[in-house]
């Protein structure tokens, strides 16, 4: 590692700058193994002991005592682009800045400036290639004791690719209709709730059982265990998925719109009840609806195209959901292990219509036997989402005998990316994927 010794004995305020271009279960648990919404009291953060209080006249540091101190939650985004970032500290001791070196290529110490506060302006390369990249920068004393820790974490350069037009993949058997089936699965989570930890350790693991194609996951935090300020993936299209399902506690996995509740249990019986669910669901002999999908996107949309072919006429409706991968959540509670504090599949927009007591999207009207309809989406994008990290989940309903719009098919398109139909040979293997499911012996399936 790069060692920079610098003696700071300035004092001062901190704060934080940059300079132009740089920082941006079982069906009826009841609730069981689940949280309860609380009054969020806990959540609060308290005064300290008054260290970092208003300074009052005078020195404002007692010089005797070690101070060293970064005023920041310690990361900085960086755009691709590059650039300078000013981190201020307030120190009386000498200390050393420590850069991993496999950073070195594109992370500097450009320069100190010392007047009143020590500003530390660190040079970021851009960044050419199409992957995100971090490093974590060390303040040590000079007896290598870590004093504190920041993060720098710069986007990946905008695939140009993604920009623009594309073209739905040509249908490779226009005559077939046994059509793979993908069950959609809601899982209600938030980076206050303890439990949902267990339930991550459970859809990672039913990620790995033969059932892994037989569904799609979406990510939901948008309910009170999910604050805005604190839980990095909540969205207000999660907050209205929440409260459409109204789970009675978290964590909360559904199935489908309105099939109910699945199994929070710790991750053998989360897989095993899950997977009988799914076993029952998933339609072996095909299902109603193909979907094909390709979508393009920038720094400010995602644009989907999308064509539903049918197996069975009816009237059929459309949603599409975009989903983001990747998310940091350093503060999941509960968290035991890094990958906890990671949120994958996370819900971020829907385009088209949708409320909190309807979410199955717009007509694509009756839909005849062999025939396709088609429709586009434009989706606006949060300047924090990344849409490199993005997918677009298409979800096709119809009519049950309840009088609901009810799932018939998902398909997953990942931005600046196709999908085309994906047929069944009747067993529910995928044709010509390299997938092949097996039932095991006894095991039934939906045929209806």
């Amino acid at each position: 590692m790069k060692r920079l010794f610098l003696l700071l004995a300035i004092i001062g305020m901190i704060a934080v700058g940059c300079t132009e271009g740089g920082i941006d279960s079982d069906l009826n648990n009841g609730g069981n193994n689940t949280e309860q919404p609380e009054d969020g009291g806990n959540d609060t953060e308290q005064p300290g002991d008054g260290d970092n209080d208003t300074e009052q006249p005078g020195d404002g540091i007692n010089t005797e005592d070690p101070v060293f101190k970064i005023d920041d939650e310690g990361e900085y985004i960086v755009e691709a682009e590059g650039g300078n970032v000013e981190v201020k500290v307030t120190t009386n001791i000498e200390y050393k800045v420590v850069i991993e070196s496999a950073a070195e290529a594109w992370l500097s110490l450009d320069e100190t400036r010392a007047v009143r506060t020590e500003n530390l302006v660190f040079k970021v390369e851009a960044n050419d290639s199409k992957e995100e990249r971090s490093t974590v920068v060390e303040f040590t004393d000079q007896d290598d004791k870590v004093l504190q820790e920041i993060t720098f974490k710069q986007k990946a350069k905008a695939d140009d690719d993604n920009k623009g037009d594309a073209n739905i993949p040509e249908d490779p058997d226009k005559s077939n209709l046994l059509f793979h089936h993908r069950v959609l699965i809601i899982d209600h989570t938030g980076v206050d709730c303890r439990n949902c930890t267990r339930v991550m350790d459970g859809l990672a693991a039913l990620a790995e059982s033969r059932w892994c194609n037989h569904y799609n996951e979406v990510c939901v935090h948008g309910s009170s265990y999910a604050p805005p300020t604190k839980d990095n993936a909540y969205s207000e299209a999660a907050a209205t998925i929440d409260e459409f399902y109204h789970p009675s506690g978290y964590p909360d996995i559904r199935f489908n719109f309105y099939y109910g509740e699945g199994s929070t249990d710790e991750v053998s019986k989360f897989v095993s009840t899950n997977s009988a669910y799914l076993n029952f669901l998933v339609k072996k002999k095909g299902a109603d609806v193909g979907i094909a999908a390709t979508s393009t996107g920038d720094n400010s949309s995602v644009n989907v195209k999308i064509s539903v072919k049918s197996a069975v006429s009816q009237e059929y409706k459309v949603t599409a959901w975009l989903l983001e991968d990747h998310i940091s959540n350093p503060k999941q509670a509960g968290a035991t292990k890094e990958a906890h504090k990671i949120s994958n599949h996370a819900l971020r927009a829907i385009a088209g219509a949708y409320s909190r007591r309807d979410i199955s999207g717009d007509s694509l009207g009756v839909i005849n036997e062999g025939e396709v309809a088609d429709c586009t989406y434009d989706i606006p994008l949060d300047a924090s989402w990344r849409y490199n990290n993005m997918n677009v989940l298409i979800i096709v309903s119809a009519e049950n005998s309840d009088g609901k719009y009810e799932v018939v098919n998902t398909a997953l398109c990942p931005v600046g990316g196709s999908i085309n139909f994906e047929y069944t040979d009747g067993t529910g293997g995928l044709v010509d994927s390299g997938y092949e499911d097996t039932l095991a012996e006894g095991e039934t399936s939906a045929t209806n």
